[in-house]
């Protein structure tokens, strides 16, 4: 048969093995001596050296006494099993090119050449459900954050920054990656006065995103009311370099510079706040506070008026100017003095003419 032939193309000591569980297995079909014949002129003395063979063929006899269909049935499992074994063995070897020769692991417990799993309408039925609801899962999660997001937003607007805080945070339990949700819960602790806090949001939406220039904007607007201007500074410099075309982050830098007395770079970030909008009223007051404390009142002067002009409401312009105005007038009066008095000291210092005397 095609296992008689394939049994005796086996290496000597697996066609010991097999000669021994076809002498317990079928002895009738004539298979162990057909193994028997072809083992014994290669290698007797190996066949007779295997202890844990004749254990088992003892073992299996014992069994065969107590219940002989049983254990015939159960011997010709173990046979037709290590024939698998031995065959999946063989294909392994041709597979690596190896041939004949040996391999170190010869323990296969999935056979080489399995049968194609046939899907049954049931697996096809769980499968399905499994992935609707998945879907199902995933759905709903997300109609949870669209809700929560309306919801926060409404809050917002309404200003009730507490419900609108507790609705960013349970957008972020259901989504730790939303940056949105982390730069709005900071906006909103922004509201209720919690710096440190919404400083911490920005810095962790920062951490995922780092080319959102608002919320560097936001983030320098903290750490200005926090009091650190230089770092406030930096953040205002990254916003621009992602958006320099939004005016009032270059007002609110001009801002942070004037605050550390830096009056020169501070009027040069309100002109190019002004080149952007020139109708942007917080430009031209910054800038004319800048002037005033640098000595140009008038211009100061100037531009205080166009910032009161463009938006009445400024009403901290107010006292600037009239500082300025002050300033101006005291300035004009001390020139005005310094000049009477030069051209005093020039009247001093003229020689007096002779008077003609009448015959």
């Amino acid at each position: 048969s095609s296992t008689s032939w394939f049994i005796n193309d086996l290496p000597l000591p697996d066609r010991a093995r097999m000669g021994e569980l076809a002498a317990t297995a079928i002895p009738e079909a004539g298979l162990a001596e057909s193994i028997s014949s072809s083992s014994s002129s290669d290698g007797e003395e190996q066949q007779e050296s295997n202890p844990a063979g004749s254990e088992r063929s003892v073992h299996h006899e014992e069994s065969a006494m107590e219940d002989p269909a049983s254990a015939r049935r159960k011997k010709l499992h173990d046979f037709l099993l290590e024939v698998q074994r031995l065959k999946n063995e063989r294909l392994a070897r041709q597979g690596q090119g190896q041939g004949g020769t040996d391999v170190k692991d010869a323990t296969y417990t999935v056979p080489l050449k399995a049968k194609p799993f046939r899907e049954t309408e049931l697996h096809k039925l769980k499968r399905m459900q499994g992935k609707l609801e998945h879907m199902e899962g995933e759905d709903s999660r997300l109609r949870s954050i669209v809700d929560l997001y309306e919801s926060a937003s409404t809050k917002h607007q309404n200003a009730d920054f507490h419900g609108a805080v507790a609705d960013w945070t349970r957008v972020l339990l259901l989504d730790e990656t939303d940056v949105n949700a982390l730069f709005s819960r900071g906006q909103a602790k922004t509201n209720l006065g919690d710096l440190q806090g919404a400083m911490e949001d920005f810095i962790e939406a920062l951490a995922k995103d780092s080319t959102r220039a608002p919320i560097w904007f936001s983030l320098g607007s903290v750490r200005s009311d926090m009091g650190d201007e230089e770092g406030a500074i930096a953040d205002f410099g990254e916003s621009l370099k992602l958006d320099p075309t939004r005016a009032e982050v270059w007002s609110c830098r001009a801002t942070a510079r004037l605050m550390r007395n830096d009056f020169a770079d501070a009027v040069s970030d309100c002109n190019e706040a002004i080149d952007i909008d020139e109708g942007y009223a917080s430009a031209w007051g910054i800038r004319g506070t800048a002037k005033h404390r640098h000595g140009d009142h008038d211009g100061a002067i100037h531009d205080l008026c166009k910032a009161l002009e463009l938006d009445p409401g400024n009403s901290w312009a107010e006292p600037i100017l009239e500082e300025a105005i002050e300033a101006c007038e005291h300035l004009r009066k001390l020139q005005s003095i310094r000049n009477a008095a030069n051209a005093s000291q020039n009247r001093e210092g003229e020689p007096e003419n002779d008077q003609p005397v009448n015959d």
